[in-house]
């Protein structure tokens, strides 16, 4: 039911970023059989998955509510989807620790292209867009037989192709207010091997869309459906070979970490001075993020720690006027200390070789509440991190509240001491 066909040329990026990322560097001259041997059992796959199922009623647009305006009243709610994806990746075999750790996972990139509708009514996707993403995965079996598998599945990616809020040109489509945004996966899945080329996979997963609240309008999309999925193995199966080693203790060292972010947010302003048409004012401000955390690792994948978050939120008191124009213009209301804020957080990083999962709740411990736009004291940060050279890391996080509520986007430049 996709009413445009994918460019070829999707997939011929998708291809050639594939192979660069996953085949990594390899000498013709290896210095040993062994290590030839051991790059000859690298198994790469591709995959075609199919998806369908529900889209989460959470805001007014997705269900169907869009105002008395008469060319839209008649139109059902957004409530179903299908989704179809590509994805090149490879299946580990124990030449790193972590892999042993993690019990052999596959990890990979794909392409995603999905499509809203009602099953009636096929006209609600022209308000909403049909978005597309890029994403990285990383699939690992908690439990392996001899042909089933039974494990779990996270993405991370941009989606584009949007067909964003516009006060004139679709004034209801409150869910998304930017053209991308960011795409988030879980998921759990059983796999079978049906040939030393051949497996299928079936799992049911949740699937996210936000852009952190960067834009406005930004409700979200939340997606909630089982898939189905056929994987081409270029080599036999490696599932055979797969023995997990005994590894030796990880020594339990200790970190600090620095990091700093810049960002920019907007906000939704109130409807008694600026009017409907205005709520969305498209107006940018920053958002500033000094933080220090101390973790201590206690396994091959866990770090445990805590840190501090030194903030600037130029949103706080936020306040518009319309200029000699008649255009909306940011009015100062507060001195820039005022929209400081000072906050303490437990954390949690999950450790994945050089890329890692960030995991935080926090609260403010001092801060001016007095304010419009102020949020709740207890705050969470969810992201990725990685180590891009030595000890320097670039990270992408989003500030939340209410564990569903973005904030903001943090973009993260970092430097860990004492690894």
């Amino acid at each position: 039911m996709v009413d445009q066909p994918i460019p070829m040329k999707h997939f011929t990026y998708i291809f050639a970023a594939a192979f660069l990322l996953l085949m990594g560097p390899f000498s013709a001259t290896a210095s040993s059989l062994d290590s030839l041997k051991q790059h000859n059992k690298r198994n790469f796959h591709l995959r075609f998955k199919y998806q369908a199922g529900a889209v989460l009623l959470t805001n007014d647009f997705l269900k169907g509510n869009l105002g008395d305006n008469k060319e839209y009243a008649d139109l059902p709610a957004t409530d179903y989807y299908q989704s179809f994806a590509i994805e090149f990746g490879k299946q580990t075999f124990g030449e790193h620790d972590w892999e042993h750790a993690y019990n052999f996972p596959k990890y990979g990139i794909g392409f995603y292209t999905a499509h809203f509708f009602d099953v009636n009514n096929a006209e609600v996707s022209s308000l909403l867009g049909q978005p597309s993403a890029i994403y990285g995965y990383f699939e690992g079996p908690f439990k392996r037989w001899n042909r089933f598998s039974f494990g779990y599945r996270i993405g991370f990616g941009l989606t584009y192709n949007w067909n964003p809020y516009h006060p004139a040109d679709n004034p209801f489509q409150i869910a998304i207010g930017s053209s991308k945004t960011v795409y988030i996966e879980a998921a759990l899945k059983v796999d079978y091997e049906l040939t030393d080329r051949w497996e299928l996979s079936a799992g049911a997963g949740f699937t996210h869309f936000s852009n952190g609240a960067s834009s406005t309008p930004n409700y979200g999309i939340n997606l909630m459906a089982p898939y189905l999925a056929v994987q081409y193995n270029f080599n036999n199966n490696l599932r055979r070979d797969l023995v997990r080693k005994q590894l030796d203790p990880i020594e339990k060292k200790k970190e600090l970490n620095i990091g700093l972010s810049f960002t920019s947010k907007q906000i939704d302003f109130d409807t008694d001075k600026v009017g409907e048409e205005n709520r969305y004012a498209n107006i940018d401000y920053l958002a500033v993020n000094l933080t220090a955390y101390y973790m201590k690792r206690i396994s091959q994948k866990s770090k445990f720690g805590a840190g501090l978050d030194l903030n600037y939120d130029e949103s706080i008191n936020a306040q518009v006027d319309f200029n000699e124009g008649g255009e909306l213009e940011k009015v100062e209301s507060l001195h820039n200390g005022d929209k400081v804020s000072l906050g303490g957080y437990a954390a949690y990083e999950l450790v994945l070789d050089r890329l890692s999962i960030l995991i935080n709740a926090g609260a403010y411990i001092l801060r001016k509440d007095d304010y419009s736009g102020v949020k709740p004291i207890m705050y969470q940060r969810i992201g990725l991190k990685y180590n891009v050279y030595n000890d320097i890391t670039a990270g992408i996080y989003v500030r939340a509240y209410h564990f569903s509520v973005a904030d903001f986007l943090e973009w993260q430049i970092g430097y860990r001491f004492g690894q």
